[in-house]
């Protein structure tokens, strides 16, 4: 079936609830999915989002020009766009109308995994650290079975559905982590894939401001579980808050997963940014993921591969070929040597990052740089001012807040100006993260910073703090010393 089209076109517009525009035109393949017409190529099904800021609609031509054998798009786009529709009637591209295009491509997606019964399906959620450990899952379960994961962090209502679309009949384990920006969407995600086998990490205050209190995270995260039968299985953290409401009624077999002895995790080592040691039934793992929160994940994968039978040694295998993605928790080392860590942030990330930087043990200084935390709603302000009060007894001996969040939290906190000595701490603070206003930051940056310090960049995407790693290894007081020495 896969060689001549994902979906028989009939059996797809049944699924989406749809209609062809033209019924005339029923015979059409496609080979791949894609919600952006720069990715269509012929064989491809392009299916049109409506958007606030980008139509979809408006690049259903281009799509089509770049060979997009079928479209889907929305009813009530007929006015607008019924010359064209009729236009590519003429080109025999089918047009499929749906009520909901985006509604119709997560059912697209649920048909086409259900034609893989016997695909073992994990789903991963959770606040914070799903990504890992996706990852950690995903390399684990290599040593053993055929896996494909979803790449980097295509976790979303769009992203998941899209991913579900590249899995074939050589793959016997599916690996998706699942995450949401609104209400409802988790379980939409699990209606796509439908685990068997699922991981919550963490309830943790990430998208508070969305939902407004984590008792409402909790039972968002939990609906992973919500099409579980009596032969699924699923895991929370044993020392999570919220793990007696999230095991509390589910189908199936709920098991908890930690660090400790009866995990058969023992005699852990942390040694700092170059990972941590530890043994698990008698083997010792090398584990290069910095920071104890990360051996967490490790320990979730774990508790995973042991439920899918991998012996010691192949879980050994797994967990030592885990290497830390772009921007999370990345070591990128140099003159200056800086943890990398601006993918995402949250105040329960952001804490576990300032706990894992104060237990590095480094011979130089430790320079802390916070960059603000979005989607926190009304608790913004607060989480700001807290993490303002965990840097400043930290052991970091420069901090550098950026943004207006923060640095607004600073002066609220302790009513300072903004260069100044405090604490035996130096602190800078960068209100405006313009492109223009971090240029000129590189001057302050490289009167502070030595030959030998250890940074660590902490932020929620949106601030965008990448932008310092250049200014910061390429810093010209550094070059200028290498010269010297």
């Amino acid at each position: 079936m896969q060689d001549r089209s994902l979906l028989p076109l009939p059996d797809l517009v049944t699924a989406v609830n749809g209609t062809l525009f033209n019924e005339k035109i029923r015979d059409a393949s496609f080979l791949s999915v894609c919600i952006d017409s720069r990715l269509a190529f012929a064989g491809s099904l392009f299916i049109a989002l409506p958007g606030t800021q980008n139509d979809g609609h408006s690049f259903i031509r281009s799509a089509a020009d770049r060979g997009a054998s079928v479209i889907m798009a929305m009813r009530s786009s007929v006015g607008e766009f019924k010359a064209l529709y009729e236009e590519l009637a003429e080109r025999s591209v089918p047009v499929i109308l749906t009520d909901n295009t985006l509604y119709a491509l997560q059912k697209a997606a649920a048909l086409y995994v259900s034609h893989f019964p016997a695909l073992k399906k994990v789903g991963v959620t959770g606040s914070s650290g799903k990504t890992t450990v996706k990852e950690c899952i995903g390399a684990v379960l290599s040593q053993k079975y055929r896996v494909i994961i979803n790449e980097g962090n295509l976790n979303s209502e769009t992203g998941l559905p899209l991913s579900v679309f590249k899995i074939n009949e050589t793959h016997e384990v599916a690996v998706f982590e699942m995450g949401m920006n609104r209400r409802g969407e988790i379980k939409e995600l699990a209606d796509v894939l439908f685990p068997q086998t699922a991981v919550i990490t963490n309830i943790g205050s990430a998208h508070i401001g969305i939902l407004g209190t984590k008792d409402k995270i909790a039972e968002e995260k939990k609906q992973i579980f919500s099409n579980f039968t009596a032969d699924c299985t699923g895991f929370v953290p044993a020392d999570e808050p919220y793990k007696d409401f999230l095991v509390s009624g589910v189908c199936g077999t709920m098991r908890t997963f930690g660090v400790g002895k009866e995990y058969g995790i023992e005699r852990v080592y942390d040694k700092g940014v170059k990972g941590t040691e530890f043994y698990y039934r008698g083997v010792r793992i090398d584990f290069p993921l910095c920071g104890m929160h990360n051996l967490k994940n490790a320990a979730a994968a774990l508790a995973v591969a042991e439920h899918f039978g991998l012996s010691a040694e192949q879980i050994k295998a797994g967990l030592e070929a885990v290497r830390p993605l772009a921007g999370r928790m990345q070591i990128l080392e140099g003159a200056v040597s800086i943890v990398h860590d601006c993918y995402n942030a949250n105040p329960d990330s952001m804490n576990a990052a300032v706990d894992f930087f104060d237990s590095v043990n480094h011979e130089g200084r430790k320079v802390l740089i916070l960059g603000d935390m979005g989607e926190l709603g009304d608790s913004g302000a607060g989480a700001h001012r807290m993490l303002v009060k965990r840097a400043f007894v930290s052991k970091a001996d420069i901090l550098v807040f950026a943004g207006s969040s923060f640095c607004s939290a600073y002066e609220a906190v302790y009513g300072g100006s903004f260069e100044l000595t405090a604490g035996g701490k130096q602190v800078l603070c960068l209100q405006d993260i313009s492109d223009a206003a971090v240029a000129s930051f590189a001057e302050k940056l490289s009167a502070v910073l030595h030959r030998g310090d250890l940074v660590l960049i902490k932020a929620s995407r949106s601030t965008a703090l990448e932008r310092f790693i250049p200014v910061i290894q390429n810093k010209p007081s550094l070059n200028k010393e290498a010269e010297n020495l």
